[in-house]
């Protein structure tokens, strides 16, 4: 596939997460919480917190559309190693693992306040794993981009 192709594929799946991501913090996870906080009185209280929580959590993905849609358009663009994208990967990463922290210190404080389910919070520490893992490929790829332009750069000025 030419990287033209690729790169609108790319775009298309970004846009499919953009509109995912609207589905599950605007429908699917209120809805998941009035039900649980009508099912478990005791977490009734919780319902507020948690929601204003995770679309705390949620501002940090979406601000991570962005740099990425960028990145994909320069590979439109043909232009794959350049100074730019390495600088996009990393902000990218530095978001996830923003979000990552966040999300688990948020967490810990919901823990503390008993609005957190003690089963649940392996599910939290799995979560959080998927998104310090992000973060860590997010950054190799930027480092290695970094590289790569270096690379170029040098190749460039050599006659």
């Amino acid at each position: 596939m030419e990287m033209k192709k690729l790169a609108r594929v790319l775009q298309l799946a970004l846009i499919g997460a953009a509109v995912l991501g609207i589905v599950v913090f605007g429908i699917f996870v209120p809805e998941v919480g009035q039900r649980t906080a009508e099912a478990n009185p005791e977490y009734a209280a919780a319902y507020w917190p948690w929601l204003l929580f995770l679309w705390l959590c949620a501002v940090p993905c979406f601000m991570s559309l962005a740099p990425g849609w960028r990145v994909f358009g320069r590979l439109a663009k043909k232009n794959a190693f350049c100074l730019e994208n390495g600088e996009d990967m990393k902000r990218i990463a530095r978001l996830a693992f923003f979000d990552t922290a966040l999300f688990l210190m948020g967490n810990v404080v919901m823990v503390a306040f008993g609005w957190h389910h003690p089963g649940l919070m392996l599910a939290a520490c799995a979560v959080a794993l998927c998104g310090a893992l992000i973060g860590v490929v997010a950054y190799v790829l930027g480092a290695l981009v970094l590289e790569a332009t270096a690379m170029r750069e040098e190749n460039d000025l050599t006659i």
